[in-house]
């Protein structure tokens, strides 16, 4: 389709016109080269990008103290009303907003060739009564094992109590296993919660596991 050589009449208040490109509202682009204009109602008016980019006006949009309403995914927001400031994106898989990434590593000086070795960090092992330490609530969003010197079959389980919640990660004949991609909707909260790791040992050995624990801070 053809671009006019002149902007097109009439035309909703802060069209934006350029010699190559005419967008309507809030779905801006820009070319390399060309006038830029930008229709006040009645005329249309040079501007220069600066001018139409007013940090006021992003700052307004994607930071504050409050995310906004009818958010699409991924679109990002930073809250300035936290201890440490922070970059969020909205999640539509989880409906949620999520943080910068954090990961937390766990494991255990230990090795078993059937049933369950429970895993935390920090030296504890998990147990029904004490889990995670995590400073602010976390979704789980990726998983990493590493084995010792041997290979083992089996999965990661993610307990609540005596409660197995998922199991978010099957390993088959291997030292290691991984999973980055993962949809499960698993906060953890502040605080000491009860949930923890257990590795099920379906086959082989497992030697001193340790886990990195992906996460992401859950904000509302």
């Amino acid at each position: 389709m053809p671009i006019p050589s002149d902007p097109p009449q009439p035309v909703p208040d802060e069209t934006v016109f350029s010699s190559t490109v005419c967008i309507e509202g809030e779905n801006l682009s820009y070319p390399a080269v060309g006038e830029l204009k930008v229709f006040d109602g009645e005329y249309w008016v040079n501007q220069t990008l600066a001018h139409v980019f007013e940090w006021s006006d992003i700052a307004a949009k994607y930071a504050g103290t409050a995310f906004p309403g009818s958010p699409s995914n991924g679109q990002p927001f930073y809250r300035t009303d936290l201890d440490m400031p922070e970059l969020f994106h909205y999640d539509s898989t989880r409906a949620k907003w999520l943080g910068e990434l954090r990961v937390i590593f766990i494991g255990r000086a230990s090795s078993t060739s059937s049933g369950n070795l429970d895993l935390t960090h920090a030296g504890v092992v998990g147990t029904s009564s004490q889990g995670i330490l995590t400073p602010s609530q976390l979704c789980i969003v990726g998983v990493e094992l590493f084995s010792g010197n041997a290979t083992f079959s089996g999965t990661i389980d993610l307990y609540e109590g005596s409660t197995n919640l998922a199991s978010i990660l099957t390993v088959s004949a291997s030292r290691s296993g991984s999973d980055h991609t993962l949809n499960q909707n698993i906060d953890a909260d502040a605080g000491w919660p009860h949930k923890y790791f257990k590795v099920n040992v379906t086959g082989g050995t497992i030697d001193n596991p340790i886990i990195n624990v992906y996460t992401r801070r859950v904000l509302t």
